[in-house]
């Protein structure tokens, strides 16, 4: 999965200014063809075979946005757009309610943003703290 992560981030990363993708590597295309195709494979499973978690805390949710940013070389676009994966981590549609993983990370220091007005477009990255959370995380396990 982590690999699939990273091989989008580099596809969306890697976009002229008209917002069409350039050249992908085959190394990329092989990694995002096999991710999306695991994923149609899970997604097809009966619900039997389907193990369904228990709720995530909190702190798992931030740790698990982290480790997704981390992956994707320590910054993503989180430029406003319903269609942005950073949504998954400001709200919580499973349950219709508000949980803001994203902007709990921005306030406890982990994460850090800035908005681009020209371009219309935002960053996110991890902090040295946002490092810091994680390097502890795998230590502990």
């Amino acid at each position: 999965m982590t690999e699939l992560i990273q091989a989008l981030s580099r596809l969306a990363g890697n976009r002229h200014s008209d917002g069409t993708s350039s050249i992908v590597s085959q190394e990329d295309r092989t990694i995002i063809i096999n991710g999306c195709y695991d994923l149609m494979i899970a997604a097809r499973q009966t619900p039997v075979q389907r193990v369904v978690p228990a709720d995530l805390t909190n702190e798992q949710k931030e740790v698990t946005l982290l480790r997704i940013i981390d992956a994707m070389g320590g910054k993503t676009d989180v430029s406003d757009s319903s269609w942005a994966w950073i949504n998954w981590f400001s709200s919580d549609e499973v349950h219709d309610r508000h949980s803001d993983t994203y902007n709990r990370c921005i306030e406890k220091g982990w994460l850090d943003y800035s908005h681009d007005g020209d371009f219309d477009t935002s960053t996110a990255w991890l902090t040295k703290e946002g490092r810091t959370v994680l390097a502890a995380v795998e230590v502990d396990g």
